[in-house]
């Protein structure tokens, strides 16, 4: 887990509810709306231990717009927090080293 998730998730705690058990054994593709511009609210739901609980072990990504990456400062922000580029080859190459 990132630092700065660490950080937000100690001061803004979240749940994370599941219908179904998740299997450890499978790669899932996790969305979440409404979202704003900066788009952090994805960063409370996966640094909850609930959810490190129900999928352990997995090597999990953000991933965030394309026009994220292209901002000067924020795109640094970005990365140091782990989140990746939307463009659909960098989420194919993510998904076959086996990230979720």
């Amino acid at each position: 887990m990132f630092p700065l998730w660490r950080w937000f998730f100690s001061h803004f705690p979240c749940s994370v509810q599941f219908e179904v058990p998740l299997s450890h054994s499978r790669q899932y593709i996790l969305s979440s709306h409404p979202h704003g511009v900066l788009s952090l609210h994805h960063a409370f739901y996966m640094t909850s231990r609930e959810f490190h609980a129900q999928l352990p072990g997995k090597w999990k990504r953000h991933v965030g717009a394309t026009i994220v990456f292209k901002t000067p400062l924020y795109r640094e922000l970005m990365l140091w927090c782990g989140v990746i580029d939307a463009d659909r080859r960098v989420v194919d190459d993510v998904l076959s080293k086996g990230y979720s």
